[in-house]
C-alpha cells in the first residue's frame, strides 16, 4: 500500500477577493462589453482573503473525506506563506515535503468581482511555486511516487515545467495516476511541454 492517497502539486497562493459595485456596459457595433471598475479614493464593497490554489483546494478538501493528502510545492519563508501552510495542515494535509527558501514570497491572486455580476477579473502571481526546478523534483523522488495519484495544477515557469515533465515520466513507469490540469497560461506558454 503507497502511503499517499493522493500528492498534489502547483502553487498555493494568497487569493484576494475584491467586490466592488462600479461597472459600466459598453455597446459597440451591436456586441456588448462589461467592464469591472476599480475607481480611485472609492470605498470597495467587500475584501477577503483565503488560501487557494487549484491543486491545494483539491487535496484540502479530499483531506476532509478522509483521503490520505500531502503537498509539493515551494514557499517562501514570508508571512503569507505561513499563512498557507497551517490552512493546509488545517485540512489534515501533510505539509512536511513543501520546501521553504528564505527570499522568496508565495503566490498571489487579486479576483475582482462586480456586485451582482457573474464576471471578474483575475490577476495571478504564482511566485515561489514557479521557482520548483527538475532537482526538487529529483530529491524528492521517493516520496513524490509514494502515492496513488498526482494532481498537478498550473506553474508557469520552465524550471517548474521541466521539473513536472521529469515527474510524470518517473510515475508512469511507478504506475502512479497522473491527474493534470494545466492553465490557460501554461498551455499557452509551454504548449509541447503540455501535450
Amino acid at each position: 500500500m503507497r502511503r499517499f492517497d493522493v500528492i498534489g502539486i502547483g502553487a498555493l497562493t494568497v487569493d484576494v477577493f475584491v467586490e466592488t459595485p462600479y461597472f459600466f456596459t459598453e455597446f459597440k457595433g451591436g456586441s456588448k462589453e462589461s467592464y469591472i471598475v476599480l475607481p480611485t479614493f472609492k470605498i470597495l464593497s467587500k475584501v477577503t482573503m483565503r488560501s487557494g490554489g487549484s491543486s491545494g483546494n483539491i487535496v484540502a478538501y479530499l483531506s476532509k473525506l478522509k483521503l490520505r493528502c500531502s503537498y509539493f510545492t515551494k514557499l517562501g519563508s514570508d508571512t503569507l506563506s505561513m499563512f498557507l501552510l497551517k490552512d493546509l495542515q488545517s485540512f489534515g494535509v501533510d505539509i512536511t515535503k513543501i520546501i521553504i527558501e528564505r527570499g522568496l514570497e508565495c503566490g498571489k491572486s487579486v479576483i475582482v468581482s462586480a456586485t451582482g455580476m457573474k464576471d471578474h477579473a483575475l490577476v495571478v502571481d504564482h511566485g515561489s511555486a514557479d521557482k520548483l526546478t527538475k532537482k526538487d523534483f529529483k530529491q524528492n523522488l521517493d516520496y513524490l511516487l509514494s502515492t496513488e495519484w498526482i494532481v498537478a495544477t498550473s506553474l508557469t515557469s520552465k524550471s517548474s515545467v521541466s521539473g513536472l515533465r521529469f515527474l510524470f515520466k518517473e510515475a508512469k513507469k511507478s504506475g502512479v495516476k497522473i491527474f493534470f490540469a494545466p492553465s490557460r497560461t501554461m498551455i499557452s506558454s509551454f504548449r509541447e511541454d503540455v501535450l
